[in-house]
């Protein structure tokens, strides 16, 4: 049942539609509503509305509180929200105070293509992953973490801007798992040679050249396989994937934690650096330097 209290008006000259009041409902199944359902269920929330369309063009705002929502199994409870809405705009905030999650995001969306623009802050407190319903050995740890991004771009392929990551904490009832001080990734994509730098507690380096993320991962895994075949497994490859050309150098930290989540047969004692060219998706040449190359197996 939905309730609403306000105004609704048509206006034929204009083609629009008016509406500004008060919105009620103690159960919605919303997901049956979307075609959503079983990934969403229903939702209860009481809200301020105001709504103005004409034609495609879509502007209004909300601000309201939201019971709880059922999404993939879990219902989540207490969420408010304020966002307004002006066509291809965003902006507004979004908290949850949740037993299983608490969550606080704040910032404003632009789509507009390759010229689409994200800014914003996101903090995670305490988010237990076992409400996913998820499988795996971390399907019952718990993340943390507070993230400002402003970026612009609407494919990986132009992304351009920062991410920064601090205080990130993954770990498991006893606290085992992995702690981050910080994460930065700098994308510069919009022209070539593109560029991506990474700055972290664990690791540190670049990415520069010409690349197509469809097939750079892939790549990736397969040259770390390429020295490392006993702890990365090596994909299947495909040469008709598109070309890739880019040099990177990275230098990894011998940190504990992520040594152990990782399974690694062999310890890491000493800083790692590994540097690397691509020339194509099907042929690289890499190297792999170490100052102290006496690693011992666990």
């Amino acid at each position: 049942r939905l309730d609403l209290d306000g105004n609704f008006n048509y206006d034929s000259k204009t083609k629009s539609r008016n509406y500004k009041g008060f919105l009620l409902t103690k159960q919605l199944r919303i997901g049956r509503l979307l075609a959503r359902e079983p990934m969403l269920d229903a939702v209860a929330l009481e809200a301020d509305v105001v709504v103005h369309q004409a034609g495609r063009q879509l502007t209004g705002a909300l601000d309201g509180r939201i019971d709880y929502v059922d999404f993939r199994g879990y219902r989540y409870h207490n969420i408010v929200a304020d966002v307004a809405i002006d066509n291809n705009d965003f902006d507004g905030t979004v908290t949850i105070d949740d037993d299983k999650v608490r969550l606080n995001l704040d910032g404003d969306l632009h789509l507009d293509g390759p010229a689409s623009h994200l800014n914003a802050r996101l903090d995670v407190e305490n988010f237990d992953l076992s409400v996913l319903a998820l499988h795996g050995p971390y399907a019952q740890h718990i993340l943390s973490f507070n993230a400002q991004s402003e970026f612009s771009g609407n494919r990986l392929d132009n992304a351009q801007g920062t991410l920064e990551l601090s205080e990130v904490s993954f770990v498991d009832a006893e606290n085992r798992g992995l702690h981050l001080n910080r994460l930065t990734v700098a994308a510069d994509n919009a022209a070539t040679p593109q560029r991506i730098d990474l700055s972290s507690d664990i690791v540190n380096g670049w990415i520069e050249g010409s690349y197509d993320f469809t097939t750079l991962v892939p790549l990736l895994r397969h040259m770390a396989a390429s020295v490392l075949p006993d702890i990365v497994p090596n994909p299947v490859w495909a040469s008709k994937d598109r070309s890739n050309t880019f040099d990177f150098h990275f230098d990894i930290e011998p940190q504990d934690e992520w040594q152990t989540m990782a399974h690694m047969p062999v310890a890491l004692r000493s800083m790692h650096h590994i540097s690397s060219k691509a020339t194509n998706s099907s042929s690289s040449r890499t190297s792999w330097h170490s100052s102290i190359p006496r690693d011992k197996p666990r």
